[in-house]
């Protein structure tokens, strides 16, 4: 179980984002946040049932009532966005190379539910059908070392072009200034499209798409660069290892949302620390 806790040193890193903890009012004082936030992270790696949380982290109802209000609040996805224009600032995000794809995630149908509103609700959600049933899907952004900067959840049948504006907006800094955009952008071939190109093309970043068998829309095309796209085919690997994330339970795009904050929050940390050794 001490493999999900969080470190000395990631605990100092996200103290100063978290709310204050309640103390010297009345009513009943806040559990510890440390405990309670090591409880989130052991269900988001395990991806156990919340009744499932073990003592050692507090009551399971104490755990998840403050993870869903830390939800509604936005704070998981404050705190990814505070890390990610914190690494800006400080010059530590790459803007050579950044990589895009999609991945699909099974839904389990637990997060599907069972009232007559379920296809409205499933789409609200981001769940739909697709050849393995109910999932998801996740677009997702990084730089050339595997920093996650942009996150869309779309139903699985979504095809990855279509939400690439989405993706791209869901970055936390504008990229129409030049010292915030990369030099290049890489994608596989289903990110070919007129409308991503010219997209590309008016803001300068080098296209990094490869051409479909018989096209020639990018004559320009780098295989040497190309070949750096593996960074976020692994760092999908690595969102995929907090079990939480990989099968889909949360009925709600909010708490999923969140848990894919948390997940990168995680990953981001960790990097700081083996490069700051």
């Amino acid at each position: 179980m001490s493999r999900h806790l969080l470190t000395e040193s990631e605990w100092n890193a996200i103290r100063v984002l978290l709310p204050k903890e309640r103390s010297g009012r009345r009513g009943r004082p806040w559990a510890d946040h440390r405990q309670t936030i090591s409880g989130i992270f052991w269900v988001l790696s395990t991806g156990a049932p919340w009744r499932d949380l073990p003592r050692d982290f507090g009551a399971w109802q104490t755990v998840y009532k403050r993870f869903r209000r830390w939800c509604r609040s936005g704070l998981w996805e404050r705190v990814w966005i505070k890390l990610v224009n914190q690494l800006r600032r400080d010059q530590k995000l790459s803007l050579d190379v950044w990589m895009v794809d999609g991945s699909i995630v099974r839904a389990h149908h637990a997060s599907v539910g069972g009232s007559k509103n379920t296809s409205t609700d499933a789409k609200e959600n981001a769940l739909g059908k697709s050849r393995g049933g109910y999932s998801s899907k996740l677009h997702i952004a990084c730089d050339d070392d595997g920093i996650p900067i942009g996150i869309v959840v779309t139903p699985g049948q979504i095809n990855e072009p279509t939400v690439f504006h989405q993706l791209m907006n869901s970055i936390p800094f504008s990229l129409h200034r030049h010292s915030s955009r990369p030099e290049a952008l890489a994608g596989d071939k289903a990110y070919v499209a007129g409308y991503i190109f010219q997209w590309l093309e008016k803001l300068g970043i080098e296209n990094v798409i490869p051409n479909r068998k018989n096209e020639n829309k990018n004559p320009n095309f780098c295989k040497q660069t190309y070949r750096m796209r593996n960074v976020v085919e692994r760092l999908i690997g690595q969102v995929k290892q907090f079990r939480r994330i990989a099968t889909r339970y949360d009925k709600t795009i909010e708490s999923y949302l969140s848990m894919i904050y948390l997940a990168f929050t995680r990953i981001i940390l960790k990097k700081q620390l083996r490069n700051a050794t």
